[in-house]
């Protein structure tokens, strides 16, 4: 059988787990459970007492493994961490350019997932108020972009490091917007017009 990748877990409605994926003991059943009620609800409509009943696990069991909701939304938020890793290869790239502009078509195919969003929104809008959810923001975005600019400097191993990772910092904050647009307002169209605009420019960055 073939593996399910992460893009095709975003379209599965077992999101973000494979499909199949079944949790071999009680902490992993209520962190299964509380993300797909975060994917499925979001802020909106999740609660510990709907986990609870997802999971059919008991409270006493629940704060066996976990202190209170928002450790376990803590811990589910750190499981989200290979979620946000590009799916590219350099191998199959034979300019950064052309690596960037699949990126964008990337991104943008995240989009598409309610699901996903809802992901997102949920653990964003913690971070905006609690420091622990913030420090793990910073960590993704740091993953991401790392994760990036490796693969830019695969293919070009001259470019500056540096300048390689002002670039990709750029293209986030870009794909962010860009993302939340497309979202929001339904308008595919503009994303995929802005992205190459803003992949001409990351390569002035990495390159000046």
């Amino acid at each position: 059988m073939t593996s399910t990748t992460k893009v095709d877990w975003l379209e599965d409605r077992e999101m973000p787990f494979p499909r199949g994926y079944r949790a071999p003991n009680t902490k992993e059943r209520i962190l299964v459970s509380a993300l797909r009620l975060i994917s499925e609800r979001g802020s909106d409509g999740f609660s510990l007492n709907e986990v609870l009943r997802k999971a059919r696990v008991s409270k006493s069991s629940f704060f066996h493994h976990f202190r209170d909701a928002d450790a376990l939304c803590l811990d589910c938020f750190e499981r989200c961490k290979p979620l946000v890793e590009p799916e590219l290869k350099a191998a199959n790239y034979p300019s950064v350019e052309k690596l960037l502009l699949e990126f964008g078509k990337e991104t943008e195919a995240r989009t598409t997932s309610r699901r996903f969003f809802r992901l997102i929104m949920f653990f964003g809008q913690r971070a905006m108020s609690d420091v622990r959810f913030r420090q793990v923001q910073v960590e993704l975005t740091e993953l991401y972009q790392q994760s990036l600019a490796n693969l830019i400097l695969e293919i070009e191993p001259d470019l500056r490091k540096d300048s390689v990772l002002e670039a990709v910092g750029f293209l986030l904050i870009v794909s962010q917007g860009v993302a939340s647009h497309r979202v929001l307002f339904e308008d595919r169209e503009r994303m995929l017009r802005i992205w190459p605009h803003a992949v001409r420019a990351a390569l002035s960055i990495m390159r000046s």
